[in-house]
């Protein structure tokens, strides 16, 4: 049989390889100029080194293989429109869930969270309510939404039985940037005794990768922090995600579409292009969060996925500042759009080519800065509840 260095160093052996060490204790190796028969190869090997894989998915051409050993993540995928492999080894591995639930008798919702815009224009934070009565979030917000982390718990607690502790089974962040991190650092710091978060899910680079140099020293710092603030706290699993890996909380099933690792042999100078972007499917509805991703992130997932994107609802990139390529809404084709930005934002930047194709598509469409929406899974347009703005500007 052979053994795990073998089958590493066989890899490495590739006279097209190249290696990257963009996330803490995580080392990527890319193989360009690939053909399938030689990513079956090392699929092949991989199953006599690590056994059977934890995961896989088949998206058109595109090929994801997760394997779990010795505490550590082996994640080898190949995308067929560009010819690369990419095995991922990673050293943070928390196995994900991968079976759905049969969920609890509650109702699903998706919440787009009203953020306090009065000091900044950005942040984003999504609330499902789960059918088990817990809780999967997407991102927070600012440091200058300067309240919103107790805000957060109270919507958490005015919407969780009482007597009851506020569980929160998933918090997903989709990059590391402070309108979308420091409420949750804030609000984990603020250790509010009724809650209880199980997994954190996230993937941020390392601010060592190529093109760092081009980010602000604040979004730095607040990384480092946010570095320093996790290795305080284990009550929480902290579970790294890879491109084509799916997990699931209670009823939800989410798909990883792309991550800062898609563009390993990018300069990631534009650090929005390291956004996660997640796909959730509940209850026959698909919602795609697309977090901040720009140009490069949006044009690599279009080419990989095409129609495969599409989708009924979507979170618009960049809070609508959206400098991402026009092109992947015309794959997703969502009927609704959700703006994580305040209205007068939203009206400066609407003619952007990538808000008048959204406004193209979409049959309609809710910006966070005008109030809480609710949207019940399944979800039809024309469907959503709209609460009263709690912020005036």
């Amino acid at each position: 049989m052979m053994k795990a260095a073998d089958f590493l160093l066989n890899c490495k052996s590739c006279n097209h390889i190249k290696e990257f060490c963009n996330s803490p204790k995580c080392t990527i190796y890319l193989i360009e100029d690939a053909s399938k028969a030689l990513f079956d190869t090392y699929i092949s090997q991989a199953v006599q080194v690590y056994g059977e894989p934890y995961d896989t998915l088949e998206i058109r051409d595109n090929y994801f293989y997760t394997f779990f050993y010795d505490n550590t993540e082996i994640h080898v995928y190949y995308t067929g429109h560009n010819g690369e492999i990419r095995i991922i080894i990673d050293e943070n591995a928390v196995k994900y869930e991968r079976l759905l639930s049969d969920g609890g008798c509650g109702e699903t919702a998706l919440y787009q969270f009203e953020l306090d815009y009065r000091k900044i224009d950005c942040g984003m934070c999504y609330i499902v309510k789960c059918s088990d009565n817990t809780f999967f979030i997407v991102d927070s917000a600012h440091m200058f939404s300067e309240n919103d982390h107790i805000r957060l718990h109270d919507f958490l607690r005015k919407h969780t039985e009482e007597g009851q502790d506020i569980v929160i089974s998933g918090w997903f962040l989709s990059h590391g940037h402070q309108d979308h991190i420091v409420k949750f650092m804030d609000f984990v710091e603020a250790g509010f005794e009724d809650v209880k978060i199980q997994n954190v899910y996230y993937n941020f680079p390392s601010v060592t990768v190529v093109g760092a140099e081009r980010w602000k020293a604040d979004d730095k710092l607040t990384m480092c922090q946010f570095w320093e603030m996790m290795d305080g706290h284990d009550e929480f699993n902290k579970i790294y995600l890879h491109t084509g890996q799916r997990f699931c909380v209670d009823s939800l099933k989410f798909t990883v579409l792309s991550t800062h690792e898609d563009l390993c042999s990018h300069s990631l100078e534009c650090y929005n292009d390291s956004s996660t972007v997640l796909l959730m499917e509940v209850k026959g509805s698909k919602v795609i969060f697309l977090g901040d991703a720009n140009y490069l992130a949006c044009s690599e997932m279009t080419a990989r996925y095409g129609k495969y994107l599409k989708a009924d609802i979507v979170q618009v990139a960049h809070h609508g500042f959206n400098e991402a390529n026009a092109g992947i809404y015309y794959m997703i084709e969502a009927d609704t759009a959700l703006y994580p930005t305040e209205r007068r934002i939203f009206e400066k930047r609407s003619s952007s080519e990538s808000n008048k194709t959204v406004m193209s598509i979409s049959k309609e469409y809710f910006i966070a800065g005008d109030g809480t929406v609710k949207l019940k899974m399944p979800y039809s347009v024309g469907e959503a509840s709209c609460s009263r703005k709690e912020i005036n500007l």
